[in-house]
């Protein structure tokens, strides 16, 4: 077996363990914007220690080109608004449904493609993309709920996590149109450093936005945020660099990490714990969110073989 093939692997396993403890820790430390500010300061560190220790530099005057500064600002900024929707999709949904809408981000690759560069794709293409959205929405589903409440995301945190597609599926837009400028760790690293800066920049105003009342910073939560960022920080290098590998094959590979997620997930909330991963355990919900992965996963796999 290739050794892309196996970090690419390993990584949709440790994004599946980060997805189910962030729930804990947005629990933990009081709200959604109050964690991504305290875990994007705690990542910068082993980041910079990467860049270090594989022997690149934090020094790139490409960067200062005009365009290819505006392209580092579009990415930037949209994958900052991503990870915001993101935390508060977790803070306020089922991290399984989170898990799975990632998972199926290339839905919304295709139609900015078409936007964008003009890319005409067949037919066969836009129906596996309505084919995968019914999965990720069928994740949602709760009893109770009707097929129209679904469609229209009325789900908790269903919202939120179409946000985050959209917005790092725009993102990806400008990492790949900026090229070979940076390398994998110099991209993270100046990623990291703004996010950093942003957070603690806006954090007065979004702390009340999205924040419960503050709360104390407990052992407990630092105990979870260094191992989370530690599996975090390696779970990118990981992907990343499988994506440099193989970019078919690695896309393959992520379709599974909705499956994952969502197993991971209820093990955890099964043997672990439910009071705050909030999972619905009952027998019918599960059947049909399970129906919804397969078909999610089914039609995320097709579309990265099609395409």
């Amino acid at each position: 077996m290739e050794l892309f093939v196996i970090t690419a692997i390993i990584s949709i396993n440790l994004f599946a363990v980060t997805t189910v403890l962030t729930k804990f820790q947005i629990k933990e430390i009081g709200g959604p914007f109050r964690f991504l500010a305290i875990q994007t300061s705690f990542g910068l560190v082993p980041i910079l220690a990467v860049v270090l220790l594989t022997g690149d530099t934090l020094v790139n005057t490409d960067l200062l080109i005009w365009g290819n500064i505006w392209k580092f600002l579009m990415s930037i900024g949209f994958a900052y608004l991503g990870f915001i929707t993101l935390m508060v999709g977790f803070s306020k949904g089922n991290a399984s449904v989170g898990g799975v809408f990632l998972s199926s981000r290339l839905v919304v690759n295709i139609p900015l493609a078409l936007l964008f560069l003009g890319e005409i794709y067949p037919v066969t293409v836009y129906a596996l993309i309505v084919i995968t959205l019914l999965g990720a929405l069928l994740t949602s589903w709760e009893q109770g709920m009707n097929l129209r409440q679904i469609l229209t995301l009325r789900a908790p945190g269903v919202m939120w996590y179409l946000m985050t597609m959209i917005f790092w599926a725009l993102s990806n837009f400008y990492v790949t149109d900026l090229g070979d400028v940076l390398s994998p760790a110099q991209f993270l690293a100046y990623r990291q450093t703004v996010f950093v800066s942003i957070s603690w920049l806006l954090y007065p105003v979004l702390h009340n936005i999205f924040d419960e009342e503050g709360r104390p910073v407990r052992m407990g939560f630092l105990k979870l945020v260094i191992p989370y960022v530690l599996l975090t920080v390696t779970a990118q290098l990981l992907f990343l660099y499988s994506l440099q590998q193989s970019l078919t094959i690695t896309e393959g590979i992520g379709a599974a990490e909705g499956v994952v997620t969502f197993t991971m997930t209820m093990v955890t909330a099964r043997f672990v714990g439910n009071k705050i991963l909030n999972e619905p355990l009952q027998s019918k919900t599960l059947k049909v969110r399970f129906a919804g992965v397969v078909l999610s996963t089914a039609g995320i796999l097709a579309l990265t073989l099609t395409t």
